[in-house]
């Protein structure tokens, strides 16, 4: 699946990894209803891994920014101060993208890949719905208002997954135990 020459870095639950390390391959794994979210500049040839666990901290807010700055996201999301932002659909992904700007990426090079999403459960949902579905609403209403692309995405279902990302190539491998290996990739 993944070359020797590769180092692998785990991305667990609500964390959230950066690198332009081309040896280095980004894994999330065994996403339920969590989400992958893998976002790359192909100019820089950085990107990083989310591993999102829920869609909103429970005072979950948008509060106004410029939206136009490469210096910071274009929205902020409160969180806990002592909670992880990669845990929420709604911080993630602003969390995200500040981290690559950082690194030198441009916010209009950014693209997604989403993976994850599942119902592995059926008949389990929370009183708000199903867990796999809210994280998947509220990750792609994230990306819209930063105003990024989704060029591919492996997500729904009832099976589980997991997402390998090489940042050389840009190249998003999907596992599953019940499913057959899926490639996707970023555009160039």
């Amino acid at each position: 699946m993944v070359s020797e020459t590769y180092r692998i870095t785990p991305v667990k639950i609500a964390e959230t990894k950066v690198s332009r390390d081309k040896d280095e391959v980004l894994v999330a794994y065994s996403l339920g209803s969590c989400i992958g979210l893998a976002l790359w500049d192909c100019k820089q040839r950085a990107g990083g891994l989310s591993h999102v666990f829920l869609p909103q901290p429970r005072d979950f807010e948008y509060v106004a920014a410029s939206g136009n700055s490469e210096s910071g996201p274009g929205f902020v999301c409160k969180t806990r101060h002592n909670e992880q932002p990669g845990k929420y659909g709604s911080t993630a992904v602003p969390h995200l993208v500040s981290e690559l700007i950082k690194m030198g990426c441009r916010r209009h090079n950014l693209q997604a890949i989403l993976v994850g999403g599942a119902n592995v459960i059926p008949g389990l949902s929370s009183p708000f719905g199903q867990i796999g579905q809210l994280n998947l609403q509220a990750v792609k209403g994230a990306l819209a208002m930063e105003g990024i692309k989704i060029v591919g995405e492996d997500t729904g279902g009832n099976h589980g997954r997991s997402i390998y990302f090489n940042l050389n190539s840009g190249v998003v491998k999907v596992t599953s135990v019940t499913r057959p290996e899926k490639e996707l990739r970023f555009e160039e």
